[in-house]
Parts: structure tokens; C-alpha cells; sequence
């Protein structure tokens, strides 16, 4: 028996509001979810009712993120600085995304594309750890050294994102482990910079699913406040898994790649 719309898109919510918290791809669960739990959303034919559901789960998130977004500026020593930042990484990562996102949708939808996406970002993440090693041990830098460089580099590689499975916030966290930022920096930088490009990014996709969000709205609004109220009861997940080493959450990654091509 198939689950009710409402029932599918709570559940699909709360994998997507916990899962967004960590450097595994959200999108990336959600889409083996539904491929093995054989949700109408998983044929070809649905796939605007799938696309729908995703913009909904984005929409959840960006309210307990933002909560930890403007924690993270009201505490920071240089606030203005940081808030500046994180926009001018967006603009980088929104001219990548214009540019080749719509051939990156067309061409790299399926679940080789999302399981190639998963292994690069685990190499990805790894590598940035075994450079940033030596830096940690005394040399690595604060907030207050954060320099144009730095934002570009993270910048682009939340532009890399746009490839199905390679997460977001996996890449801005390597990206930032890569150019010396200490962990915590890394981790503050990571979400500054995530969320002004989630909010832009959401606000067009839900522009692009209006018509199928107004035609099954059910699944949508369900998911989009499961994946708030996840989101916000396990806002303290970063914290708790911040000392998982890189290489835990490549296995992580690897396993879910695993398990997306042997659903094929």
C-alpha cells in the first residue's frame, strides 16, 4: 500500500532536516528514499512532483540554518566582515550555478551521477583534512584572517555543488580546511556562506515548482515543516559530531553511493 502524500513528505522531511546538519547530502538521502521505498515520486513520470517535494524540504531548512546563521554573525568578532563574506561567495557560487546548472540538470540527474558525486566529495573532504593537518597543530587561522582568496575558493566550491550528491556543505568545508581555516572557522564559515545561496537557490527552484506545488501541495507543505521541526530539534547535531574525523564521513558517503547504484 502506498503511503498518503502528507505521510511520504513528513518522512521524507525529517531524513532532510537531520541530514542537512552534516556533510552527507541531504538531497542525496532523500533520493535513495524514495528510489527504495518505490514512492510514486521515484518514476519518470512524477519527477516534477519530485522536484516540488525537494524545493519543500530546502524551504524547511532554511529557518532553524538561519537560526544558527545569525548566532554564529552575532557572536563573531568582525560580524559585518562575515555577513560580506558569505554574499560575495554567493554571487561567485550563483554565476557558476547560471552558467552550468541547467546542463549539470539535464545531463547529471540520475544515480550515477548523485553516487559519483558522493565518492568526490568523500575524496574531496579527506584531502582538505590530510592539507589542513600541519596547520592545526599552531598555524591554522581564525575568522580574523579570513582574505578575498578564502571567499572565492569557497565560493566556487559551493558552485561545484550543483553537482548532484556532492553536498554543499561537504565542499565548503573542504574547501575552507584547504586554505588553513581552523575547524571551527571552517564549520562558521561553511554556513555563512551556505546560507544566503540556499535562500536564492530555494526561491527560484519553488518558482520553477509553483505549478506543481499548487496542483499536489500536500506532500510539500508536509515535508517543509518536517524538515523545519528536524532541523531545529537537532540543531545541535554540528556540534556533537564536530570531532568525527573526515575520513568517517567519506565512509558515510561511500556507503550511501553503494547503496544508490545497487538499487540499479
Amino acid at each position: 500500500m502506498t503511503w498518503p502524500d502528507p505521510v511520504r513528505g513528513a518522512v521524507a522531511g525529517v531524513l532532510h532536516g537531520v541530514a542537512e546538519w552534516l556533510p552527507v547530502s541531504s538531497s542525496g538521502h532523500v533520493a535513495l528514499l524514495i528510489d527504495a521505498a518505490g514512492w510514486p515520486e521515484a518514476g519518470e513520470a512524477r519527477r516534477q512532483e519530485r522536484r516540488a517535494l525537494e524545493v519543500a524540504l530546502h524551504t524547511g531548512s532554511l529557518l532553524p540554518i538561519g537560526r544558527r546563521v545569525l548566532a554564529d554573525v552575532r557572536d563573531a568578532d568582525r560580524p559585518v566582515a562575515l555577513v560580506v563574506a558569505g554574499l560575495a561567495a554567493t554571487g561567485i557560487t550563483s554565476v557558476i550555478g547560471g552558467l552550468a546548472g541547467p546542463a549539470v540538470e539535464r545531463r547529471f540527474a540520475g544515480p550515477r551521477s548523485v553516487a559519483a558525486g558522493l565518492v568526490a566529495g568523500s575524496v574531496a573532504l579527506v584531502a582538505a583534512e590530510r592539507v589542513a593537518g600541519s596547520a592545526d597543530s599552531g598555524e591554522a587561522r581564525t575568522l580574523d584572517g579570513l582574505t578575498a582568496v578564502d571567499v572565492v575558493v569557497v565560493g566556487a566550491a559551493q558552485g561545484v555543488a550543483i553537482w548532484p550528491g556532492v553536498s554543499r556543505r561537504a565542499a565548503t568545508l573542504a574547501a575552507a580546511r584547504a586554505r588553513g581555516l581552523d575547524p571551527a572557522a571552517a564549520d562558521t564559515l561553511s554556513w555563512v556562506v551556505g546560507l544566503p545561496t540556499l535562500a536564492a537557490a530555494t526561491v527560484w527552484q519553488f518558482w520553477r515548482a509553483r505549478q506543481s506545488m499548487l496542483a499536489a501541495p500536500a506532500a510539500p507543505l508536509a515535508g517543509a515543516t518536517a524538515s523545519a521541526v528536524a532541523g531545529h530539534l537537532t540543531r545541535d547535531l554540528p556540534a556533537r559530531t564536530a570531532a568525527w574525523p573526515a575520513r568517517r564521513w567519506a565512509l558515510w558517503r561511500v556507503a550511501l553511493a553503494a547503496l544508490t547504484l545497487a538499487r540499479r
